[in-house]
């Protein structure tokens, strides 16, 4: 179940990333490398966004001229690219320890045993559980894979040089005044560092016992009882990592929306300001404004869009424009700007129970959005010193997911999803 949580999380993070649908087409998949695990997680992850505002296409891909491309990712990084393969492999792997498990419990491990049919009383040593180790160390390998994966993807989305835009540790105000997410790094770093360590195998440290009668021995219940450990702390991840990725999908969208409000408004504002209106600026300005904004995601809004404005001042200064209106262009769009920007925030987090997220999301994505937003009633967090009032601990709100992770409700939910 933790495994089929982690493609829910892969693929609401595809979404909150602006990530490309190509990566889990079938033809990677079924055709070139058909794999079982990998085909049915790539199927997984892709049924999941399917229909997703958010998901680039293959025909929504920006063509750039060679000499304008450099800065734009071409490719997901590899958390998101690969996690069909990485996934994929931990899901077979599971599959096969299900298997052994099953044969395990119905199996006869006494000694003696005895042979009713043929009359004899046998000595043997079914007792030895070597197989439930090894199903136990592979269980565990997995998980630290599943965790590490997580890890990466959550890490993406909460820096901000990496997650197109998102603000710095998923501030739901400035920047300055709000390290949300900060916590919740240094945790899922530990989280990540301890499967790591509990991932290492418990058969390399067999001992002999009762007088070398016992020359060798299982360990499968010291294993088991790690394994146990590691669902633990993956469980913890995981919830930590969903709490992450709703935020971040909260925060896309309100930037998707400024962005379409923005277009709307720069020819408005070109025309008011210069006496040649030069609005056939607007179309190249909204796309050099766009990678300066997704660079500069660490500074509050007045400064970020003040930066912005200038460094594409070139822009403008391409069309026949008075020098003095252009000198004050950068400081009169930014504060336009910055006020849009600001508006469109603060009115999506007024109408937070509307959860106008789910008009962009996946037609399965949307319904782990609407569990954790509405089931569980943990809101987009905006941020003590904007609310004026502590609004709540982060801890407290993921541990409500952590415990429908421990208590199945989440799974029982998901189950109705697949």
């Amino acid at each position: 179940m933790l495994l089929m949580l982690a493609q829910g999380l892969t693929s609401m993070t595809v979404e909150a990333m602006m990530g490309q649908a190509q990566s889990f087409d079938p033809f990677i998949h079924e055709t070139c490398r058909p794999h079982p695990g990998q085909v049915e997680v790539a199927k997984t992850i892709r049924s999941m966004f399917e229909g997703s505002r958010l998901v680039i296409h293959m025909d929504e891909e920006r063509s750039v001229d060679q000499e304008k491309d450099q800065g734009i990712l071409r490719q997901d990084r590899y958390a998101l690219r690969t996690a069909p393969q990485w996934l994929g492999p931990q899901l077979e792997e599971l599959v096969t320890v299900n298997k052994t498990l099953c044969r395990e419990i119905n199996a006869t491990t006494d000694n003696p045993l005895i042979d009713i049919k043929n009359k004899k009383i046998l000595n043997g040593g079914n007792f030895q559980a070597m197989s439930i180790t090894n199903s136990m160390e592979k269980t565990r390998s997995s998980l630290e894979s599943i965790g590490k994966l997580s890890f990466a993807q959550a890490i993406e989305l909460m820096n901000c040089t990496m997650s197109k835009g998102l603000p710095s540790c998923l501030a739901g105000d400035e920047p300055s005044t709000n390290y949300h997410t900060k916590g919740l790094d240094i945790n899922m770093a530990a989280y990540t560092a301890e499967l790591g360590f509990l991932a290492s195998p418990v058969s390399t440290h067999v001992q002999s016992a009762e007088q070398h009668n016992q020359s060798v021995n299982s360990l499968a219940l010291v294993s088991a009882r790690y394994t146990i450990q590691a669902v633990e702390v993956l469980s913890m991840l995981l919830s930590s990592h969903l709490y992450v990725v709703c935020m971040a999908i909260d925060l896309r969208v309100i930037d998707q929306m400024f962005q379409k409000e923005l277009k709307g408004l720069l020819p408005v504002l070109l025309d008011s300001h210069f006496k040649s209106r030069p609005t056939q600026a607007a179309d190249p300005l909204i796309g050099a404004l766009a990678s300066r904004l997704e660079a500069t995601a660490s500074l509050d809004s007045e400064a970020r869009f003040l930066s912005a404005f200038k460094q594409t001042l070139h822009v403008i200064l391409a069309f026949p424009v008075d020098l003095e209106e252009a000198r004050s262009w950068p400081s009169f769009a930014a504060s336009q700007s910055t006020l849009l920007y600001k508006r469109t925030r603060d009115q999506y987090f007024e109408n937070s129970e509307s959860l106008l997220a789910e008009k962009w999301l996946g037609k399965k994505n949307k319904h782990l959005y609407h569990f954790v937003r509405k089931e569980l009633g943990i809101g987009p967090r905006r941020g003590d010193v904007r609310l004026g009032r502590h609004e709540g601990s982060v801890s407290i709100d993921v541990s409500k997911i952590y415990e429908s992770v421990r208590s199945g409700e989440l799974y029982k939910f998901m189950n109705r999803m697949f």
